[in-house]
This record gives C-alpha cells, sequence and structure tokens, in this order.
C-alpha cells in the first residue's frame, strides 16, 4: 500500500467520523474504537491536560486556571484527540499537529510535563503525566508527537503543491 493510499484512508476515516460527530452534536461519533481503526492508535494515556503556559505572567493572578483536570488522550495521525475519559462517545477537543514545537521536561518526582508550543516558543498546551507506572511515558509521548509533527507538515506541504 503507497503512502497515498494511506493517507487517502486515513482521511476518510477522520472524515466519516467528524461527519457523524457533526450530525449528532456532539454525541456519537469519534468514540476511541472508532479512533482506532484497523491500524491503531500512535499513542494513548491519560494526562492533565493544560491549555496555555503556566501563569507565571504578570496577569495570572486575574483569571482563572486553565487545568482541565485529567483526561485520556489519544495520538492518531496528525492530530491529538482528548477525551473527558476512555469510554467517552466523543472527544472533548481536538489539536492538529502542524508547525508545532514539543519540549520535554525534566521530571519533577513523578511527573513529567510534555509541553506543544508555537514556532515562537509560545506554549499552546501542557500534558501532564503520572510516572508511578511507566517512567517513560512522557518521552514516548513527546518522540510520538515530533513524529506526527513531521506527518503533518508533510502534508500541509502535498496540499500546498496540488493547489
Amino acid at each position: 500500500m503507497t503512502e497515498t493510499t494511506k493517507a487517502r484512508k486515513r482521511s476518510s476515516i477522520f472524515l466519516r467520523a467528524r461527519n457523524s460527530f457533526y450530525r449528532s452534536k456532539g454525541e456519537r461519533g469519534a468514540d476511541v474504537d472508532t479512533l482506532r481503526g484497523n491500524s491503531g492508535s500512535n499513542f494513548e494515556n491519560e494526562a492533565v491536560v493544560t491549555r496555555g503556559g503556566s501563569g507565571l505572567g504578570f496577569f495570572s493572578c486575574f483569571g482563572k486556571t486553565n487545568y482541565s483536570g485529567k483526561k485520556y488522550i489519544l495520538v492518531k495521525g496528525p492530530h491529538i484527540f482528548v477525551f473527558n475519559q476512555a469510554t467517552s462517545s466523543a472527544p472533548k477537543f481536538a489539536i492538529p499537529l502542524k508547525h508545532e514545537i514539543v519540549n520535554v521536561h525534566v521530571s519533577k518526582g513523578k511527573t513529567q510535563i510534555v509541553a506543544l508550543e508555537t514556532g515562537l516558543g509560545d506554549v499552546q498546551y501542557e500534558f501532564r503525566f503520572d510516572l508511578s507506572e511507566n517512567d517513560g511515558i512522557a518521552k514516548e509521548f513527546g518522540r510520538v508527537l515530533k513524529e506526527q509533527i513531521l506527518v503533518g507538515n508533510s502534508d500541509v506541504v502535498k496540499k500546498v503543491r496540488e493547489c
């Protein structure tokens, strides 16, 4: 099977799930099993997901916290799908992986943070992993993200060349 055939199949799976998700107003269509498909996911685990930076700036005391609690994350192709639980019928949100930078922080105690940053270094998302069961899970997540960012970047280049 060629790479273009794989890319078409992958995009058709996402398209069918997306259409079902929209028709049901977010109630079904993209559960964990559907996203795994026949080939499985690139990464799955639980992590505390934080949107934006850690709030160390001057105005950080005026806003509410961005912590969304422990979530189930699934990486499939150039997307991260964030679920409330592994059994949820639809993801809470999805993060496209294009032109981001992955920063795996040094572990502190039994936790380790992986930050997803823009090209300018602004933190978009932070993923905090519990290392008590698997001490290499954050590094594995960082490795998978780097691979899938390259896939997402090459998909963008292909689309530009086709135009």
